[in-house]
């Protein structure tokens, strides 16, 4: 992600979006609450704010 954004400065990064379909198994267990909280750690979207340099 760094190189591919290196004519920019990265002013914030975030990870989001988990489903309970991304979980095999103990998915069908996660409360909304759960998946929220998890999802800044274990989320599939990168988002990055950024300037350009």
């Amino acid at each position: 992600m760094r190189q591919l954004l290196s004519k920019f400065q990265i002013d914030a990064l975030d990870i989001r979006h988990l489903n309970r379909e991304d979980i095999p198994l103990l998915g069908k267990l996660f409360t909304d609450g759960m998946l929220q909280k998890y999802s800044t750690r274990y989320g599939w979207y990168i988002l990055a704010k950024c300037t350009k340099k």
